[in-house]
């Protein structure tokens, strides 16, 4: 899976998180934000998920469905010129029953820093 942002991160805007390679069969997605960045991602083949990592700590979980090997989730950002310069961590997962012993699937992780401009 592949995880990338329609547009930079900018205050007072809308930006959408793009998920494609969604494995065939899968049954639900995640989208993952957090504050804190995994940036050498944990290694996930103790839990049944070998070649998957984890990017993002898990602070922030939004389903999805899936309905073929791509979804566009828009993510609003508020207009606080406070939050500017605020680093935040993305990721998107996949429930994919046989996938792996565990039954999910990771995408790359995104490292973001919120502007005003």
């Amino acid at each position: 899976m592949s995880l990338a942002a329609s547009a930079r991160p900018v205050l007072g805007t809308t930006f959408n998180f793009n998920t494609s390679n969604i494995p065939a069969g899968s049954l639900l997605g995640l989208n993952i934000l957090s504050l804190t960045e995994y940036p050498a991602g944990v290694d996930l083949t103790s839990l049944g998920m070998p070649g998957c990592r984890l990017y993002a700590a898990l602070d922030s979980v939004t389903t999805f469905a899936v309905a073929g090997s791509s979804n566009s989730l828009p993510y609003s950002l508020p207009a606080t010129p406070a939050l500017s310069g605020l680093q935040l961590a993305a990721q998107s997962a996949s429930l994919t029953p046989g996938i792996n012993a565990f039954g999910f699937a990771t995408s790359n992780g995104l490292d973001m820093v919120l502007g005003i401009n």
